[in-house]
């Protein structure tokens, strides 16, 4: 086990700036942390080393919460909490004790940035050599999520034309060993430069036979995955279809029928249908993560929550007016359909089950960051954006044949062309599910590019649901999120009670406070 190896878990400045519990007595080792790399002195140590180093975290809540996917469910609804109510409403406001919160997120991947470069620092020690190179190209890939990761709560999203100088996060490239090091962020630009190096350096390592279950770890197709993804959001399109096609060349998408069997899913509860998404082996699941978050609880449609996406968020997407609509009641659309509660008193919360729920912990689930889904519509977007339109089609009927259960499954580029030119822009008094588009990088010019492109955000948009990603969709495309809180006495009604445009700072979450008392620069005022 990974703490057998460690004296002491290096808590930090980078960890939270806390102080080394146990050390305090002795003060001639405040100068300088025990060096974990005399314990990884084994192939084999290294290994287990890195089995333990993944985030136990979920940014799922801050990115849903962050997004148009919730509403207020009406002010004298008494089940929420007060971090629930300052992200939903983009507010500092003061850090909670949360496994779901700002200063959690920090802590876990820098945490695991530690673990990496500790691994690294280990498999140097050891003169490195073709034995290893599988542990290194984990431990680089693993340093380059986290930072991927936190960059993109704690950043400004990529922008070629200011990142130079947004603040980023601090790319760490070695191990810490003193109590308290001196650290300055980078910026958007280099933190992006870094990864892009690590994802690089670590691709031709990587060698799923050196893993016993390769789910839970950064196998070929979740490294794959991920780089994709990396390279969306650098606005490296080529190099993003080029790492997806790696992914899906031999990976077929999930068989989404099984929600359907009930040999497969067995009952119809929100933990049965969870349970089957996150299966480990489910070869459409690339990456499986334990972590510690109150997800299950918090997105669930019968515990009533405040902050829940309702029918009027879920008219933008699974019960919305899609091009595939056919059924009177919209969610049986889907194979995987959505649970939805009876609108009454403070119920009106629909939920895609995804996080399963364990009795032997509560507050321990799984989080499935990379799936074959996910990836593919990571291409089609990148094709738009290369310009290959007929590609990108391809790609979305891929998905749509696959997640409908619908009679016409298969669109034409015109048909996709002419529905999203007859949906309306959304607004503030008439939302739908066309949002205006505000990115900082350029569609390519014709009106087909904007309308498929809508296409890929809506089936994204339902796709990766209750999952965060929205969230970086919001802000890679300047789109503004109204906030929306129902009536007290007429549920239907609801009145904006606060907007987040594309320049709000808060846009970007703060960095912790402990880490500004430790002398990091925080965000811009807010």
């Amino acid at each position: 086990m990974r703490m057998m190896m460690r004296m002491v878990k290096p808590t930090v400045f980078l960890l939270g700036g806390l102080l080394l519990a146990g050390l305090c007595s002795c003060s001639k080792l405040l100068d300088e942390l025990p060096d974990e790399r005399v314990y990884l002195d084994t192939p084999e140590k290294i290994q287990m080393h890195l089995t333990q180093a993944y985030p136990e975290a979920s940014f799922a809540t801050l990115g849903e919460f962050s997004s148009d996917n919730v509403d207020d469910y009406g002010t004298d609804n008494p089940n929420f909490s007060n971090f629930e109510k300052d992200i939903v409403y983009w507010l500092d406001g003061q850090e909670y004790n949360t496994s779901d919160g700002l200063r959690s997120m920090w802590n876990k991947y820098y945490a695991t940035v530690q673990s990496a470069n500790t691994a690294l620092a280990a498999i140097n020690n050891l003169g490195g050599g073709a034995a290893l190179n599988p542990y290194k190209g984990e431990a680089l890939m693993l340093r380059a999520y986290a930072h991927f990761i936190l960059v993109n709560l704690f950043g400004r999203h990529y922008n070629a034309e200011t990142s130079a100088t947004d603040l980023g996060v601090p790319y760490a490239l070695e191990p810490e060993v003193l109590l308290n090091p001196s650290y300055q962020r980078n910026s958007v630009k280099e933190v992006y430069e870094l990864i892009d190096k690590d994802i690089t350096e670590a691709l031709p390592l990587i060698d799923d036979n050196y893993y016993k279950e390769k789910a839970y770890h950064f196998n070929k197709d979740a490294a794959e995955a991920f780089a994709a993804r990396f390279y969306l959001y650098y606005e490296k399109w080529a190099k993003a279809i080029e790492h997806a096609d790696k992914v899906l060349q031999n990976k077929a998408l999930r068989q989404w029928s099984d929600f359907q069997d009930a040999t497969a899913v067995g009952a119809k509860t929100e933990d049965a249908y969870a349970k089957l998404y996150s299966r480990s082996n489910q070869p459409a699941n690339l990456l499986v993560l334990p972590v510690l978050s109150s997800v299950q609880d918090r997105f669930s449609y019968v515990k009533n929550h405040r902050f829940s996406m309702t029918h009027r968020n879920a008219d933008e997407m699974f019960l919305g007016d899609n091009i595939w609509a056919e059924s009177k009641s919209k969610y049986e659309d889907y194979q995987q359909e959505p649970f939805l509660s009876p609108v009454y008193n403070y119920k009106d919360v629909i939920y895609q089950a995804k996080y399963p729920t364990y009795a032997s912990n509560t507050n321990r689930t799984l989080s499935i960051p990379f799936t074959a889904e996910e990836t593919l519509l990571v291409r089609a977007e990148a094709k738009v954006m290369n310009a290959d339109l007929d590609g990108a089609v391809s790609d979305l009927n891929t998905w749509t044949q696959a997640y409908l259960k619908t009679k016409k499954k298969v669109f034409s580029r015109a048909e996709i062309v002419a529905f999203w030119k007859a949906v309306a822009y959304s607004t503030e008094e008439a939302p739908t599910m066309k949002k205006k588009l505000n990115p900082s990088f350029a569609i390519p010019e014709g009106e087909e590019s904007e309308m498929i492109l809508h296409q890929v955000l809506q089936c994204r948009r339902i796709a990766t649901a209750f999952e965060g990603l929205r969230w970086f969709d919001i802000r890679r495309y300047g789109i503004t999120v109204h906030r929306y809180v129902h009536d007290r006495r007429d549920r239907e009604k609801v009145s904006v009670v606060k907007t987040l445009t594309k320049d709000n700072p808060h846009t970007t979450f703060q960095i912790p406070q402990n880490t500004q008392n430790a002398g990091l620069t925080p965000n811009s005022p807010r």
